[in-house]
C-alpha cells in the first residue's frame, strides 16, 4: 500500500500563488501577500499576463 504524502515540507523553491487561464486565453496570477494588521483581511496581489511564461515570471517576481 502506498504511503500518504499529505504532510510535505515546503522549501524556499516551492511554488506559491496560483495561475488561472482566463476565457480570453490570458493567465491570471494571484499571490497571497499576508494579512492586513488593522483589518485582519488577506491581501492578494493579482496580475494578468498574455503568456504562461510571462505569468510564471510575474509569480516569482511578486512579493509574498
Amino acid at each position: 500500500m502506498p504511503e500518504s504524502t499529505g504532510s510535505r515540507r515546503r522549501t524556499k523553491s516551492a511554488v506559491r500563488g496560483s495561475l488561472d487561464r482566463l476565457p480570453s486565453g490570458s493567465y491570471r496570477v494571484r499571490v497571497n501577500a499576508g494579512t492586513d494588521p488593522l483589518t485582519g483581511r488577506q491581501n492578494t496581489l493579482v496580475e494578468v499576463r498574455e503568456t504562461r511564461q510571462e505569468a510564471e515570471k510575474a509569480r516569482t517576481r511578486l512579493p509574498a
